[in-house]
């Protein structure tokens, strides 16, 4: 008689026996999602934005300046308007990541003291980064194709 594989007969380990736990190894086996931030109570407005937030420019600036400081997967999601939406409120800087995984990219240690450090610096006040999920709706759609053009190495005819 042939005896099964030996897949077969392996012991597979659970999520919670493995030293990486199910989020895998580096930055990401820090990862604990923050609780949603709650709605705001009704007749409650919120800080007006300071000049610097309402200047356009503040986020490249932020970004330009975290650049060699946070892992280049990571940069290119806080970098990508279509999946992260930096909202600056007061003292706190809110991160609204598209989806699960780019909250899971962007929600690290490393990555929230890089930006809150460049945009301390940047706005010349103390800011805490927090992350969320959840865009918010501008109605703006972007073509794929647009978005692909952006790279700079696909040329279309």
């Amino acid at each position: 008689e042939e005896a099964p594989p030996p897949w077969e007969d392996a012991d597979i380990p659970s999520e919670d026996s493995v030293p990486w736990g199910k989020y895998g190894a580096g930055d990401m086996a820090e990862y604990e999602p923050e609780p949603e931030v709650p709605p705001e109570p009704a007749g409650v407005r919120p800080a007006a934005p300071s000049p610097q937030s309402s200047d356009s420019g503040w986020w490249e600036k932020v970004l330009s300046a975290c650049r060699g400081s946070v892992e280049d997967t990571s940069f290119q999601f806080l970098s990508d308007h279509m999946n992260l939406s930096p909202d600056l409120n007061g003292s706190v800087l809110t991160l609204r990541a598209k989806n699960d995984f780019v909250l899971m990219m962007v929600n690290t240690p490393g990555v929230k003291s890089a930006v809150s450090q460049a945009a301390s610096n940047i706005l010349g006040r103390s800011v805490t980064v927090a992350a969320v999920t959840g865009l918010p709706d501008t109605g703006l759609k972007e073509d794929k194709l647009d978005r692909l053009a952006k790279f700079g190495n696909i040329k279309f005819q």
